[in-house]
Parts: C-alpha cells; structure tokens; sequence
C-alpha cells in the first residue's frame, strides 16, 4: 500500500475551487508518521529525498517551480500534522544523504555551471593554485541575476519548510547546520551573500528553540565557539543595507537568540557589548553626523540608516535584559541612550572611549524621536526580561519625562501651532510607558500626570488636521502611528 501512497501524493491535481476536498492520500501519510517511528522515518525521508531532487532537478519531470511547490506543500502538510514522531524522524535525518542541511544547500541550486562555482568558493578548504583561470572575478551582472533569482525562488519555499526546523535540534544535526553557516559567513563574494540569505532564516528557526544542550561537553564547546563568533558578522549583515531584506531580519533574530539564551548564564562579560561598542554605536554617530551633513538628496538614505542602527541597539539591549545578570547593566546603558535621545535629541553614546555626543536635530528631526521611542518602545514590551526589568526601564523613563516636562505651561502649549519634534518624543516614551506597565506599579500621581500630559498632546494633534504644518505634514504615515500609540495608551 505504501508504494501507493506514494506515488498518489507526488501527483500534482489543480485545485478547481476552494471548496475542494483535502488531500486523503497525504493525511494517511500523515497518520503514518503518528504510528511508529519506523514509518516516520520512511515517510519523512522519501518527502525530503523528492524535494531535494525537485530542487537540485535531477528528474527532468519534476523540476518545473509548479511541482518543487506542489512537493514543498506536501512535506509541509505532512511535518505539521505527523506530530513529534515527524519531527524526530527529520532530525535524524544526515548528510551526505537527503537531510536538513542537505535540503538547505539544495535550495542554493543554480544550475550546473554556477553551482560548480558557488561550492568551489564556498568550500572551507581551497587549493591554492596559481593558474589565472582560478583567481575570483568581480561578480558580473549575469551572476548577481541568477544568485537573485535563486534567492527569490528559495523565499518562496522556504515557509513551507521552516516548521520542521523549529524544533531543538540533535547534537550531530547542530554541528552539521553550524559548519554549514560558518563556510559563507562571512560571505567572500556574491554567491555566498546568496546562500547566506538562503541559510539564515533556518538557524534562527532553530535557535529559536530556547538553549541549546548537547551531550558530548568537546562538541558543545566547538558549536557554540563557532556561534559566537558570527556574532560581528551576523551584526554587519542586520546592518547591510545592500543585503536582502529578508535575511537581514533573520540575522537580526539570531542576535536575540544567541545573545539572549545561547551564553553561559555565569559568564562575566556579553556578546552584545562587542556588537554595540565596535559596530552599532559607530554607526549611529556616523549616521547622525551623515544626517546633520545631507543635502535633500541624501537626507532619506542618512535617516533610513539612523533608524535601522536604533532599532537594533534597541533588539541587543532586549536581547540583553532578556539574558539577565552581568547583561542587565548593558541593557540598562541602551534603554537611558534611547530615552534621552527621545526625550531631548542628544545623548551620550554608551559603550564608546571618549565622552562622544549624538545629536538628531538634522533632517526631519521629528522622524528621529519618533524612531528613538519607538527602539525605546520594542524594550519596554519585551515578556522575558526578568521580574525587575521593567519596573528599571519605568524608573528611568519616568525620571527623563519629569525632567522634560519641568516648567512647560499648558496654555502656551495649548496655543502652540504644532508639536515640537522633542515634544513627540517624549509623548511617544510616555505613551509606551502606560501601554507596558499597569497602574499599581506606576502609582497614582505618576499615572495622573502621565495622562494629563498624554490627552493634552493628543488634543493638540488632531487641532492640526485643518492646519498645513511642516512638521505634521513631515511625518505622513508616522502620525497616524503617534495617534494610534495614544489612543491605546488611553484604553489602557
């Protein structure tokens, strides 16, 4: 019957309207996996064994994209409802036969010609030769095409496949996924750059999965060195404007995971210290100096790159709080850097030598609070920072808004065209303040004045509707974000 089954769900039958009925053939494949482990096992490795080979075409009949996605669909539906037999059966699954890491190189195929060249200069170990032929080309446009076209074609698989990667993966199956990541981070040319876009969004997958634990104490030390050290290079490539938008995102979640729950707890020193002092706060004093300096040509890409470089000071600082002891302090030092840049415009930039300063009123200033507190914001709402952590940020913000709000008068304010852009700033703190802490933690007279200070600001901003404000009219779609953030402050 088996064989059947097989070969009933590799048949690809167009639907002919929504209503049409489930496929019977892959659920019995899926109820199979729940049996035994011995079926889950066949079931899966047949599934991955036909995509590898839909994706690396070695069967003419089955390369075409409508049956790679009819097979990645397929194994998808499968994995998800075989239940954790399924998965144990893809986890035991290693190279050189179809496996995790197999499928992942074979979502990097590009053909015969490209792909002998992008495994040449991926390959850890190379020959040094002394042919001309063999020296690396810059990438020409024919190559930088096909890399792009395989990575928009890997995207459109990779959610089908992505389930059977979040699970904690075995001590053998880590190793292999981590050399795998290790031969193109960093990427050496535009074939790696490709394959790491492809590679990342599955390590984060599998990171995701809380500490990773192995049994052999030579093979852990080994695998978690190897993480370790892509920390810089996983921060550059968040970083990189040029890189694919997609794998940024991915880089940037394995930061969190490997920052947050992939270090020794008793450890003195933090990963994330290295990537904020050597990397991020550098280029938030260059993407502020670049800004202050713009002409209206290079403003957008001065300001892009400013909020990019918050935003993920701000994910190490979560990443930080959320690992806890020796890292509090550093998430400490961001969360007092982003509200001091939200409340008043300038700060000091932690983590540097020299008593450097970071001033955000070049260009359209009021997008730069409004990114500031919106870094602050992603800090304040994490869930796994500790008991304490928190009630810490709370204590500060509040201490930067009473500072903020000494001697300001709400006549005058009320008789102001417009909101100031520090003014924003500081609405914004307040308004992530009330969202993430309840009312017996701020207490009576914090709360009161933070709401009198939030519906004051909040009455302000629609009396704008009608009015032609420069910096209203600057903010476009952000201030609809600003009255979004109050009125859930309000309900809250």
């Amino acid at each position: 019957v088996y064989p059947k089954l097989i070969l009933s769900s590799d048949m690809f039958v167009p639907p002919k309207n929504e209503s049409e009925p489930l496929r019977f053939d892959w659920m019995t494949l899926a109820y199979a996996c729940g049996m035994n482990q011995a079926s889950a096992k066949r079931v899966i490795t047949d599934l991955v064994d036909a995509l590898v080979s839909a994706l690396k075409g070695k069967d003419a009949a089955t390369t075409s994209p409508k049956f790679v996605m009819h097979f990645a669909t397929r194994f998808s539906f499968i994995i998800q409802r075989g239940g954790a037999r399924a998965m144990a059966a893809f986890d035991s699954l290693l190279e050189p036969n179809a496996s995790p890491v197999e499928l992942i190189k074979s979502l990097c195929s590009l053909g015969s010609t490209a792909e002998e060249k992008a495994m040449a200069q991926a390959s850890p170990e190379k020959t040094v030769v002394t042919r001309v032929s063999t020296l690396m080309l810059p990438p020409t446009s024919q190559d930088t095409e096909e890399v792009d076209s395989m990575v928009e074609r890997a995207y459109s698989i990779i959610p089908y496949l992505i389930p059977a990667y979040e699970q904690p993966f075995s001590q053998p199956q880590m190793e292999s996924l981590v050399k795998r990541i290790s031969q193109v981070i960093p990427p050496l040319s535009v074939w790696q750059s490709g394959q790491l876009s492809v590679s990342l969004p599955f390590l984060s997958a599998v990171l995701s999965q809380g500490t990773y634990t192995l049994q052999n104490q030579t093979t852990e030390n080994r695998v978690l060195v190897s993480l370790h050290s892509m920390v810089p290079y996983l921060t550059d490539c968040a970083m990189n404007s040029d890189f694919d938008a997609r794998a940024r995102s991915a880089a940037a979640s394995c930061l969190f995971y490997l920052i947050a729950r992939f270090q020794d707890p008793d450890a003195a020193d933090c990963l994330s210290r290295g990537a904020l002092s050597d990397i991020i706060m550098p280029s938030i004093v260059v993407s502020a100096e670049n800004l202050s300096a713009a002409s209206n040509e290079t403003a957008e890409k001065a300001m892009v790159d400013l909020c990019e470089s918050l935003d993920l000071a701000g994910l190490l600082g979560t990443a930080a709080a959320c690992r806890g002891k020796s890292s509090s302090k550093i998430a400490d030092l961001v969360a007092s850097f982003l509200i001091k840049l939200s409340c008043d415009g300038t700060a000091q930039v932690p983590f540097v030598n020299d008593m450097t300063m970071v001033d955000i009123s070049g260009g359209n200033e009021a997008i730069m609070h409004f990114a500031a507190s919106s870094a602050f914001g992603s800090m304040i709402s994490t869930e796994d920072g500790g008991p304490f952590w928190r009630q810490r940020l709370v204590h500060m913000a509040l201490r930067h808004l009473r500072q903020a709000s000494n001697g300001l008068d709400t006549k005058s304010m009320l008789s102001a065209a417009s909101l100031t852009p520090t003014e924003i700033g500081c609405l914004l703190t307040a308004c992530f303040v009330i969202a993430s802490s309840g009312a017996t933690s701020l207490g009576e007279e914090s709360l009161n004045a933070l709401a009198d200070r939030i519906m004051l600001d909040f009455c302000r901003i629609y009396a704008e509707g009608s009015e032609t404000n420069e910096t209203i009219i600057s903010l476009g779609c952000q201030m609809y974000s600003v009255k979004e953030m109050v009125l859930a402050a309000v309900v809250k």
